[in-house]
């Protein structure tokens, strides 16, 4: 405001000095002087003229660029009234403002079942930091077809970490996530305990929808009706590390899983997806397809996807409620997948993982029960499947009469140092996938596998260790192993 002052004082002694160089012009017989006076008006006009029109095209492209105002500002959020502020500022158009949090921050007193709806702070593009503070009081509740949480939808910029939201209810129509509905840009550090439930699709504790993830965590309740639901994001992009899941999650549909419930896209995935130092140990329970760290896992042509480092030791299960059918009963669901670690598979490898939590089913009427102790379903039969250097050593109480069940995975598979611990199984036939062996339990605490883990690739094939290289531009290591209790588990737990 100061300076805008000072800019009109500017030009209105500008304006007095010409006035007066005219004034001064009228009258009398033209001299030297005079002329020279004139001259110098003129001149002056004219450099007035062209600062009014550089002033006026500076205004144009300011207004131009309207969403890139605010890129180098940083907000310092303390308060409630803070937050509030700088979502208002967001949502008039700063799209790049800068936040930080310094201190935990309540928002019962803004949002609340008689408060009414937390409103998102929506098209962000900067960089916010939590500080590692948390907030608490979030509250969204609509049947709206739109992305809520603390931020609606981020652009691809964004960059949003370091944060906690808890003590919160975050229930949508679509893409709901405690932290961010839809995020096309990155998140880190970021963690939810809280209720977090959508209608038709993409659940998730953190985010409902998020391209790369890293370092986040859930641990409250996420429910979804229809279709992609996570532990820690319902529908993820691109790639995802270090995050797992405590919480409970519940899909009463198709693909849930404990940390992701789609990871790829169903219709065009030109990337290389991967699930990297991922593991869950809440409990998941689903309705089509069910698993305990990736509800669908999907690849295409040369670009596989991988899961490595990952592990489950949750409870699994499948409830069966009868034929679902989706898109105006144009595609209907009969079958049912129930899987470790994937409970549907394209296009991809599953390398340096392992699960230990137990698979169950109420008495299932599906036409095809696919059943694995990694992966419950690989469907693309015209492209192999890669399991290297993992086992699973699970319970299975699965209840279908002609299941396929499997202590590996129902797939074409690639396998080399693979190993499965045969366990209980009522009311269904064992079969262990592909010719892999099971293993008496003896195996796995007298060393014999553990060494066999820790040992490959070099003591693997040559030919896997070259398909393994192919991720080698991704710049992930494979996670070490030691002795456990019961089975071997990764040095970093």
């Amino acid at each position: 405001m100061r300076r805008n002052w000072n800019r009109r004082r500017k030009w209105t002694a500008a304006f007095m000095v010409f006035m007066a160089v005219c004034l001064n012009g009228c009258g009398g017989a033209e001299t030297a002087e005079t002329k020279d006076e004139r001259n110098g008006a003129a001149y002056f006009a004219d450099q007035m003229k062209e600062e009014m029109e550089r002033q006026g095209s500076k205004a144009a492209a300011e207004e131009e660029s309207k969403s890139h105002v605010g890129e180098k500002k940083t907000v310092k959020i303390k308060k409630a009234k803070d937050l509030v502020k700088f979502r208002d500022r967001v949502n008039d158009g700063e799209v790049a403002l800068k936040g930080i949090l310094e201190a935990d921050i309540d928002l019962s007193s803004v949002c609340s079942e008689s408060a009414g709806n937390w409103i998102p702070i929506e098209h962000y593009n900067g960089s916010f930091d939590g500080g590692g503070h948390t907030i608490t009081g979030l509250y969204i509740v609509t049947e709206e077809e739109r992305p809520i949480g603390l931020f609606g939808q981020t652009d691809t910029e964004a960059v949003i970490q370091n944060l906690g939201v808890k003590d919160s209810v975050i229930d949508g129509g679509s893409y709901a996530g405690a932290v961010v509905g839809e995020c096309s840009g990155t998140i880190a550090n970021c963690w939810s305990d809280c209720q977090v439930s959508a209608i038709t699709k993409a659940a998730g504790g953190v985010a409902g929808f998020a391209e790369e993830m890293t370092g986040c965590y859930n641990l409250g309740e996420v429910t979804g009706d229809i279709s992609w639901v996570g532990g820690v994001v319902g529908e993820l992009g691109r790639s995802i590390a270090d995050c797992y899941n405590q919480g409970s999650v519940v899909g009463y549909d198709f693909y849930t899983g404990g940390v992701i419930g789609l990871l790829g896209d169903e219709s065009n995935m030109p990337n290389r997806v991967t699930a990297v130092n991922c593991y869950n140990t809440g409990t998941v329970r689903g309705e089509i397809c069910a698993c305990g760290v990736i509800g669908e896992f999907i690849g295409y042509d040369d670009n596989e996807s991988l899961m490595t480092n990952c592990f489950n030791k949750g409870a699994v299960s499948v409830v069966w409620e009868g034929i679902k059918s989706f898109y105006d009963n144009k595609y209907v669901f009969r079958d049912q997948e129930l899987g470790g670690l994937a409970g549907k598979s394209s296009r991809n490898g599953l390398v340096n993982c392992y699960n230990t939590g137990t698979l169950s089913s109420n008495q299932s009427e599906a036409d095809n029960f696919f059943v694995g102790g990694l992966v419950g379903r690989h469907y693309d039969r015209m492209y192999g499947f890669n399991y290297y250097n993992s086992f699973a050593a699970c319970h299975f109480d699965i209840h279908h009469e002609n299941g396929f069940i499997n202590g590996i995975g129902v797939a074409k598979a690639d396998c080399d140092n693979v190993f499965f611990l045969e366990g209980r199984q009522l009311e269904a036939s064992m079969r262990s996938g592909d010719g892999e062996p099971g293993n008496a339990p003896e195996s796995f605490t007298d060393g014999t596998v553990l060494a066999a883990l820790q040992g490959w690739p070099e003591n693997g094939d040559a030919d896997k260790q070259a398909w393994l290289s192919r991720f080698d531009e991704l710049g992930y290591e494979l996670s070490g192993w030691k002795a456990g209790e019961s089975s071997p588990v990764f040095d970093w737990e």
